[in-house]
């Protein structure tokens, strides 16, 4: 099961407050993604271990106590592997023989990167601009022979605006030192380990700040698509 707090139709409109502890979502697995209170960073949890990195490239392990408006998270349960060179580009080609569209996946891709692109987000503070006001200031991330893993999850492109259609993955370094939002990357002969197709749960934000956003389903996905390769 695929558990999801939040909704990127509501990060992308600016609803950022943390409104569920990073306790409370442990209760639902040990690995997955989101962000922070006041779109603080990427998340990313790892064996239970959740770790931030900040609009400066940093990588910390974070508090139980701090909070998110937004992040997946599952009980991470391989039943496919294979050792391959992969791109961001080329992933969903590499993974087809299991990977079937129609579905949800949490996914993980370990080894040395060649190229790994990432960025993150600088904290807002209130009044909240739309994500694509705020991606105009994030940091960009290149880093080269970088050790680590991603950590992400596949969503049906039917489930775009709940969450991202297709995939969405955060990376994390042995060393901490590189993470973020990816955009690109590249390894030679890295493990991918696919969980089985899983179902999905969401829970939305019960505060005036979602239930005041304006959402634009005319504009939606192309907003999120924009998002997702914003660089």
């Amino acid at each position: 099961m695929i558990f999801q707090y939040g909704t990127m139709a509501g990060i992308i409109e600016g609803a950022y407050s943390g409104s569920l502890t990073i306790e409370e979502l442990l209760k639902y697995g040990n690995f997955g993604i989101g962000t922070f209170d006041g779109i603080d960073g990427e998340m990313v949890i790892l064996d239970s271990k959740v770790y931030k990195t900040d609009y400066f490239g940093n990588s910390y392990l974070q508090s139980i106590k701090e909070s998110t408006p937004f992040a997946t998270i599952t009980t991470f349960e391989k039943e496919y592997q294979k050792f391959d060179s992969f791109s961001f580009n080329n992933l969903l080609e590499k993974v087809q023989d299991y990977l079937n569209q129609n579905y949800f996946y949490a996914i993980k891709i370990s080894g040395n990167f060649q190229k790994m692109n990432t960025r993150s987000p600088k904290k807002q503070e209130k009044p909240y601009p739309p994500l694509l006001e705020v991606l105009e200031n994030q940091n960009i991330f290149h880093y080269e022979n970088t050790q680590g893993t991603v950590v992400g999850f596949f969503s049906p492109y039917y489930a775009q605006g709940l969450g991202v259609g297709g995939f969405h993955l955060h990376y994390i370094s042995n060393d901490l030192n590189a993470g973020g939002h990816i955009f690109d990357f590249e390894i030679l002969n890295g493990l991918v380990e696919i969980s089985k197709p899983l179902n999905y749960s969401l829970k939305l934000p019960v505060n005036d700040e979602y239930q005041n956003i304006k959402i634009d389903e005319t504009t939606l996905h192309q907003k999120i698509s924009i998002a997702e390769v914003k660089k």
